[in-house]
């Protein structure tokens, strides 16, 4: 389940399916419109030859085709442009990424703290964090737990934005990191006997 939390950031979210169905019929109708000049036919009806003019580069040539389409026709509209992720998609995909991991990591404090409170009233145990002491007996304990996820919440919305590549490739770890922390301690308190 730990791996599960670390790794559900690193998915990408794919393209939705209708929006390259969309792309499709439009570069199907695009296709239609335009006539297919990838081969050519000779007059005295010859094997096909490839059309390739000279104005044509090597690496349009090696461009990959639609179905009927040649390749200045596959790219070409705006169903090549939908397609491409916009920069507010990418923030909107980022911020909903740190919403869910925040909610993880409260949610896993949240349950360390409840096991932490278990085991110390049931006589099992007793808090060995000396900042977290004074507060295991009562329910302030919930309250007082969720400051390191606050801290480390803030902490990863100031990686996202920093101007350090590096810095935003790796804001996640933190939150990630204090989740599976945090699922471990609660794990390891319900085991204690």
């Amino acid at each position: 389940m730990i791996l599960v939390i670390a790794v559900a950031p690193l998915q990408i979210a794919g393209i939705p399916q209708n929006s390259i169905s969309a792309a499709t019929a439009t570069a199907e109708t695009a296709g239609a419109a335009a006539p297919d000049t990838s081969t050519a036919v000779s007059s005295d009806g010859a094997a096909p030859e490839s059309a390739t003019s000279a104005s044509e580069s090597p690496a349009s040539s090696a461009m990959p085709r639609g179905p009927g389409l040649s390749a200045p026709d596959a790219f070409a509209g705006p169903a090549s442009l939908a397609l491409l992720p916009g920069p507010g998609r990418s923030e909107k995909l980022r911020r909903r990424e740190w919403l869910v991991l925040s909610i993880a990591q409260h949610g896993a404090t949240t349950f360390d703290a409840w096991s932490t409170r278990h085991v110390i009233s049931n006589g099992q145990g007793r808090e060995l964090n000396p900042m977290l002491r004074p507060f295991a007996g009562n329910g302030s304990l919930y309250a007082i737990v969720q400051v390191g996820p606050v801290v480390l919440d803030y902490l990863g919305r100031r990686m996202m934005t920093s101007q350090h590549h590096w810095v935003r490739r790796t804001w996640w770890i933190p939150q990630a990191v204090s989740t599976a922390m945090s699922l471990a301690s609660g794990a390891h308190n319900l085991s204690v006997r």
